[in-house]
C-alpha cells in the first residue's frame, strides 16, 4: 500500500506516524521512519509516547541509513574542505565576491550547503557555468561565477582524493536498497519532508519497489501557508507504482491558532485586535529584551505550577545563531538550563 497522510500541524504528523507504527507492530511488522535530522528526536519521542518502547520501529535519516565502503566525508569534513578550497581560490585571485579571509569560516558552511543542493539536484559545475553566462553582468553573475569556481575545485578535490561527500554517497542509496533487499517486508515512512531532491525521489522509487507499505506524512493544507511541494512530489513518484491512498488527519487551524494566523500573517486583517486567552503577543526593544521576557515567563510559570518541568518549555526563534547568545544569557540569569 502506498499512502499519503495530510496533517495540519507537526504534532498531528507525529501522532499519525506513531499510530500507523503501532498498528503495523501489532501485526508483527517492522517500521523504518525517514525524516530530516532536526526531527529525529521528535519522532523518537512520539514513538515512545505511543509504544512505551520498541525494537520494531527505527527512526533514521537518509545519510545515517546509508552504508558505504567509500571514503565518505562527514558534513563537517566537507565544510573544512570547502574552506580550504575557498582560501586557495582567493590566493589565486579567481573569486570576485568571496574575497576576504575573515569571512571564509562563516561562508564555508553556507557555500557547502549550496553545493550539496546543486549536486542533489544533479546540477554539475559545467551546467552552473553555462547558466552564469546567460546572466546580465551584475552582482548575481559574480556570485554565481564564484560558486561555479568553488564547485569545480571542490569536485576536483573529491575526485583526486577518492572521497564521496553526503550529497554524492546518497546517490548510492537507491541502488543499495534495491540490491540488498534490506527493506523487503518493512513499512517505510517519509515523515514531514518539505521537499525532495532528485536523489530523494529515486530513493522513494527504490523503497516502493521493495517495501511492504510506503507512507508519506506531510504538513499540508489548502491555504496559502502550505506549498504542498513534498506531498505532490511523493504522490507522483508513488503513483508510478499503483494507486496512492490520500488520507487527512485533523482539521485546518481553528480557535486561537486561527486568530493568530489571521492577525500575524495577514496584515490586511490587523485593523481589529483579536483577543485570545492562551496566545499573547508582545514587542521587545531588542533580542535581549525579548529573551529576558521569555525567561521571566518561564520562571513564573514554574513557580505557579509544581507539575511543570524544564522539558515542558520550548523557545522557538527564527534564527538560532542570531538569538542564541541573548537567549542563553537570559535563561542562565534565571537559572534555567537549556540546549539548542
Amino acid at each position: 500500500m502506498n499512502a499519503v497522510v495530510k496533517a495540519y500541524t507537526l504534532s498531528e504528523c507525529m501522532e499519525s506516524m506513531a499510530e500507523y507504527a503501532a498498528v503495523y507492530e501489532a501485526q508483527g511488522g517492522y517500521n523504518l521512519i525517514f525524516c530530516e535530522d532536526r526531527l529525529t528526536l521528535v519522532a523518537e519521542r512520539a514513538l515512545l509516547n505511543k509504544l512505551g518502547g520498541t525494537f520494531r520501529s527505527h527512526v533514521s535519516t537518509f545519510a545515517r541509513f546509508m552504508k558505504t565502503e567509500e571514503r565518505a566525508l562527514t558534513k563537517q569534513g566537507s565544510v573544512m574542505a570547502a574552506c580550504e578550497v575557498i582560501t586557495r581560490l582567493q590566493r589565486e585571485g579567481k573569486l570576485q565576491c568571496f574575497t576576504t579571509l575573515a569571512g571564509v569560516g562563516n561562508n564555508a558552511k553556507a557555500i557547502y550547503e549550496t553545493l550539496a543542493q546543486l549536486a542533489a539536484s544533479e546540477i554539475t559545475p559545467e551546467v552552473l557555468k553555462e547558466s552564469r553566462d546567460l546572466l546580465p553582468d551584475d552582482i548575481l553573475k559574480k556570485k554565481v561565477s564564484d560558486l561555479a569556481e568553488i564547485y569545480e575545485a571542490y569536485t576536483a578535490f573529491l575526485r583526486e582524493g577518492g572521497f564521496v561527500d553526503e550529497s554524492k554517497y546518497l546517490t548510492l542509496l537507491p541502488q543499495q536498497i534495491r540490491k540488498s533487499g534490506i527493506l523487503r517486508g518493512v513499512n517505510v515512512f517519509f515523515l514531514c519532508y518539505s521537499a525532495f531532491t532528485a536523489q530523494a525521489k529515486e530513493t522513494i522509487r527504490a523503497v516502493c519497489e521493495t517495501a511492504a507499505n510506503v507512507i508519506g506524512i506531510f504538513c499540508a493544507g489548502e491555504e496559502e501557508l502550505y506549498t504542498n511541494s513534498a506531498m505532490r512530489a511523493f504522490s507522483r513518484v508513488c503513483g508510478e507504482y499503483g494507486k496512492v491512498q490520500i488520507r487527512e488527519k485533523g482539521t485546518p487551524l481553528g480557535g486561537e491558532a486561527e486568530r493568530l494566523r489571521k492577525g500575524l500573517f495577514n496584515p490586511l486583517s490587523m485593523g481589529e485586535k483579536l483577543r485570545a486567552e492562551h496566545i499573547h503577543i508582545f514587542e521587545g526593544e531588542d533580542k535581549t529584551a525579548e529573551a529576558e521576557s521569555v525567561a521571566m515567563k518561564i520562571r513564573r510559570a514554574l513557580e505557579e505550577d509544581d507539575g511543570l518541568r524544564y522539558r515542558d518549555f520550548a523557545v522557538l526563534v527564527p534564527n538560532v545563531s542570531a538569538y542564541s547568545l541573548s537567549v542563553k544569557k537570559a535563561l542562565e540569569e534565571y537559572g534555567i538550563p537549556c540546549f539548542s
